[in-house]
């Protein structure tokens, strides 16, 4: 992105080439952790850790390959370009694994919300403990575009988020309002 470009006009592409720069060159193993430990507060949302249990995918045969499955989808949505085969197999996936359970009302927009908010906190929060050089506002902006869109992809309602109405800034004005 060009210097003195507003974080605003920041694309999903460019967004998407940010991430898998980040995810691939730089910090691999910190983006592995955040989703594996947003995907672990996933199963702390009351709504969420009942609909496991009643499905049976937090048991000792199911709930390993669960978070496996669910981390590769996820991984495919933060590394590859919404344009691509993979981003768009990766979210009917997802889309077709909630769908019924969003219908019967037994996943909210607000946990999906939440989940992938968590993944932004968690890549935010690690970034600031534990890396050694800090994100920058570019890398920031990325984060928040690509989850955007994910959500907007997965038509997820943003309507519990302050800034919903008014509209967000840019990607980091959306990724530090889950934080």
């Amino acid at each position: 992105m060009e210097k003195n470009r507003p974080l605003s006009s920041m694309s999903a592409l460019e967004a998407h080439n940010i991430m898998m720069q980040l995810q691939e060159l730089e910090f691999p193993h910190t983006f592995r952790n955040a989703r594996t430990i947003s995907l672990l507060k996933a199963g702390g949302i009351p709504t969420m850790s009942k609909l496991f249990a009643v499905t049976g995918q937090n048991n000792a045969r199911n709930g390993g390959k669960r978070a496996v499955d669910t981390e590769i989808l996820i991984r495919e949505v933060q590394h590859n370009s919404r344009l691509s085969s993979r981003y768009q197999t990766a979210v009917a996936r997802m889309y077709y694994l909630h769908s019924r359970y969003r219908q019967a009302g037994k996943i909210l927009d607000e946990d999906l919300l939440h989940t992938l908010g968590s993944s932004i906190v968690e890549i935010l929060r690690i970034f600031e403990s534990e890396e050694w050089r800090p994100l920058s506002d570019v890398e920031k902006c990325a984060i928040g575009v690509v989850h955007m869109v994910l959500s907007q992809d997965m038509e997820i309602s943003f309507k519990c988020l302050p800034s919903s109405s008014a509209g967000w800034k840019d990607g980091v004005h959306f990724a530090t309002e889950h934080s």
